[in-house]
């Protein structure tokens, strides 16, 4: 990498940086604190998605469970497993070997995370799909330390059905994959996670998929959905700083060479929406 790509990599991490950091705060003050509205949003969402030929024609999916301020995924799950969809959950397990799994992100100078150094001691973990048995299976998933319902036992779950993929996308493919984030655009189906790659390692790893990349977000996650609400002033300092920032990029996810895009995006306003990419 020259001296100029270089620079040019780290201020795109430092600008997804300044957005994660904006859109979280907004996220936890305003959905996550109102579980009623992040529920009201959230079923209007998976209305939305649950009747499109993007869900109802997927035999197998695979649907990521949510944080707090995230849209709740559980609506999808419930009605992929009463569909009789094949349901597949993200599931974090340890990597075989130095080259497996996302690699350590390069810290930003304006990064509040542990240190690289710090990071490379630990044990690296990488994102595997794991089945869903059924809806008792579903419901008896304990709570990780982010509240997320996570398998405990990844190692014991084996794919069912001709169509499913085994834990780590080999095989015939899922259909749909949901995934999470905390911005995106329509335009060019950008999409910023939350820094540690496991989603585009992923994907990596599986290139070859068929499945369809759909992301599930809030109206204001979406940078360069309802363009009007940028310039007016709300007298509230979050949504300012949300809107500000989406004036700065001009409705544009900032994406590096190997950021996955995704080709739908469903909100409770926009409805379900295909991206430009």
């Amino acid at each position: 990498m020259t001296d100029a790509s270089a620079t040019a990599s780290a201020l795109v991490r430092a600008t997804k940086h300044r957005l994660r950091t904006a859109l979280r705060s907004y996220l936890t003050t305003h959905i996550a604190a109102n579980p009623a509205l992040r529920d009201l949003k959230s079923r209007a969402i998976a209305s939305h998605l649950t009747a499109h030929p993007l869900f109802t024609n997927a035999s197998s999916v695979s649907i990521f469970l949510s944080m707090n301020h995230e849209v709740n995924t559980d609506h999808l799950v419930r009605a992929a497993l009463d569909a009789g969809k094949h349901v597949f959950v993200p599931c974090m397990v340890p990597c075989s070997s130095d080259n497996d799994g996302p690699p350590i992100p390069p810290a930003t100078s304006t990064s509040t995370s542990i240190s690289t150094a710090t990071k490379t001691t630990k044990k690296r973990t990488k994102l595997v799909m794991v089945p869903l048995r059924d809806a008792q299976d579903y419901a008896s998933l304990p709570l990780d330390k982010w509240g997320i319902p996570t398998p405990a036992d990844p190692d014991a779950r084996q794919p069912w059905g001709s169509n499913a993929p085994d834990r780590d996308g080999n095989g015939s493919p899922v259909d749909l994959v949901i995934v999470p984030g905390v911005a995106f655009d329509v335009a060019n189906g950008g999409r910023c996670g939350y820094g540690r790659g496991f989603y585009d390692d992923w994907f990596a790893r599986h290139g070859g998929q068929r499945a369809t990349r759909c992301a599930v977000a809030f109206d204001v996650q979406v940078l360069d959905f309802d363009r009007s609400s940028w310039g007016q002033a709300s007298g509230d300092a979050q949504e300012e700083q949300v809107q500000a920032i989406k004036r700065e990029l001009d409705g544009k996810v900032p994406v590096e060479e190997h950021d996955v895009k995704v080709q739908w995006v469903v909100t409770e306003s926009g409805g379900v929406m295909q991206c430009g990419l």
